[in-house]
């Protein structure tokens, strides 16, 4: 059994989709021969804590935890909070704001490069150093965001030569939200200068998209698609499709952002409202997490509030039940100049579910693909009303005329998808980095 350190910033009880990706690998790699051990933040800040995701972290795993200087903790003391929460990125940004968040969002952007975390990073060197000797660890990975921890992986590489492989779960520097952000001219030559050191060292980049790899291809060869996928275990059945009140539910589960902001389409179902008498009375648009609030506001202005629902953060294990037990899903790819490579890991939780997603974003783009590879609805695009408008009333019409349920779609098309499947890929890359090692 060969043994890897996994330094990642997001670890349970951090809850959200970045903790998701790495939890579940640790939780099959076992199974491929190599023992997981996690080097992560105590009392990290965190947009959302899921203290059910404790119950995930495979049992006898190593998790290593030390300190860290988080410039958050000093921004939330000034802004009363003492959870350690910290604001979803980009909800609300376009709202109004006090010169305190003026402020320290200059200073985020700006002060903190590549991100706020960087403060982790001597510490996380420090430690990893530690495991590494005492465990006689094979190789390491970093994952990101925060891209910080890739710096921690190129200061342990370039000190003794450990093999390592970098996890890029988001974009770096064209990462869609530094768009919105105050960066500077200085702040984005450096950020990219770190981008650069850390792609053109790593022995291995793992990304989670085809795009993701185009984009990188032109400083590192060494380049592998590992998506996120499904865990079937999380996929439970759930109630009656709909919610206990047996309405028709379209549910959105995720933070949604002003990028996701598709006024066309919320025209379409403001149209079908005041078209169709029984979907006035039966639709309900349902978000279940962080939503921006230009979404509700647009509903408000139009008296439809009685057919939207906000659900604040749920645990996982709530969000996936809520998942099975909706009619319809939808997914909106957020718009940004590269959308065409976001794929996130809820998409394949959608799919898994059995409920048929509306989905909405670009039609050239990753996600694309996998709805067309699984057989679902094709992507709608932005501007596609009268599209989205026929297909949510098909479904609609299925739904009256089944008298309140639609069926569930083929799954059995999904196995490559699994989050076990990702995880055997995974090993396999991570044997190949370290072929000719001696097995423990």
């Amino acid at each position: 059994m060969k043994s890897v350190l996994i330094l990642t910033y997001y670890w349970p009880p951090a809850g959200g989709p970045g903790v998701q990706r790495w939890l579940k690998f640790a939780k099959y790699l076992e199974e491929f021969g190599w023992r997981a051990h996690i080097l992560t933040v105590r009392d990290g800040t965190y947009s959302a804590l899921d203290e059910q995701l404790l119950k995930e972290v495979p049992e006898g795993i190593p998790v290593y935890k030390t300190r860290s200087r988080d410039p958050f903790r000093i921004y939330n003391m000034l802004k009363g909070k003492k959870d350690g929460s910290v604001s979803v990125a980009l909800i609300n940004i376009n709202k109004e704001k006090s010169l305190l968040d003026r402020l320290s969002m200059y200073i985020r952007s700006n002060f903190f490069i590549p991100d706020a975390r960087k403060g982790w990073i001597p510490f996380a060197y420090k430690e990893a150093m530690k495991i590494i000797s005492d465990k006689n660890i094979d190789m390491i990975v970093t994952t990101g965001p925060p891209h910080s921890t890739h710096l921690a992986g190129l200061k342990i590489k370039r000190k003794i030569g450990i093999k390592w492989l970098a996890d890029l779960r988001d974009p770096w520097t064209t990462v869609y939200y530094n768009d919105m952000l105050p960066r500077t001219e200085a702040t984005k030559r450096k950020d990219k200068k770190y981008e650069d050191y850390v792609l053109g060292n790593a022995d291995v980049l793992t990304v989670v998209s085809p795009g993701m790899k185009k984009e990188f291809s032109d400083r590192n060869p060494h380049i592998e698609v590992v998506l996120n996928g499904f865990d079937l275990a999380d996929m439970e059945p759930s109630g009656i499709a709909g919610g206990s009140d047996g309405r028709f539910r379209l549910t959105y589960t995720g933070n949604f952002k002003p990028n996701q902001h598709v006024p066309l389409i919320w025209d379409a179902i403001s149209e079908l409202i005041a078209e169709e008498e029984g979907f006035r009375k039966n639709f309900v648009l349902s978000f279940v997490g962080n939503v921006d609030g230009i979404v509700p506001g647009y509903f408000k202005e139009k008296g439809l509030s009685e057919n939207i629902e906000l659900i604040s953060y749920v645990p996982h294990q709530e969000v996936t039940r809520l998942m099975s037990g909706s009619v319809l899903l939808f997914f909106v790819v957020p718009q940004s100049r590269n959308n065409k490579l976001i794929i996130t890991g809820k998409l394949f939780e959608y799919l898994a579910s059995g409920r048929p997603v509306i989905s909405v974003g670009p039609t050239g783009g990753d996600a694309s693909a996998i709805l067309e590879d699984t057989a679902r609805d094709s992507m709608l695009e932005y501007d596609d009303k009268d599209g989205f408008k026929r297909l949510l009333l098909g479904y609609y019409r299925k739904w009256e005329k089944d008298h309140g349920s639609l069926p569930k779609q083929d799954t059995a098309v999904l196995n490559k998808y699994s989050r076990r499947s990702s995880a055997g890929k995974l090993a396999d890359i991570m044997h190949e980095m370290t072929k000719g090692r001696d097995e423990n």
